[in-house]
């Protein structure tokens, strides 16, 4: 059999190594999860950089038709001007 003293030394010894031990694999542990969070992010801020190219050239594209619509507009208005003054002079 075993010395009652030696088991409570590996006992002691066991308990240490565990208090030593659990912590540090927490803190590796975090730290993995956090790169691994990081990385995450990182793809979804690269994902959401394009997206965002893509909606500004749509809005500038927007823009554009807008400025040509709000050209169309003045021109009728101007034609109907126009045809309003015509039909004036031809009463």
């Amino acid at each position: 059999m075993s010395n009652p003293n030696q088991a409570a030394f590996v006992l002691t010894n066991t308990k240490l190594a565990l208090s030593i031990a659990v912590p540090f694999i927490a803190v590796v542990g975090f730290f993995f999860s956090l790169k691994a969070a990081s990385e995450y992010n990182n793809e979804r801020i690269a994902t959401n950089i394009i997206e965002i190219d893509r909606l500004e050239a749509r809005m500038e594209r927007m823009d554009d038709m807008m400025v040509e619509n709000n050209t169309n507009i003045k021109l009728m208005q101007k034609d109907i001007t126009l045809i309003i003054d015509r039909m004036k002079e031809a009463e």
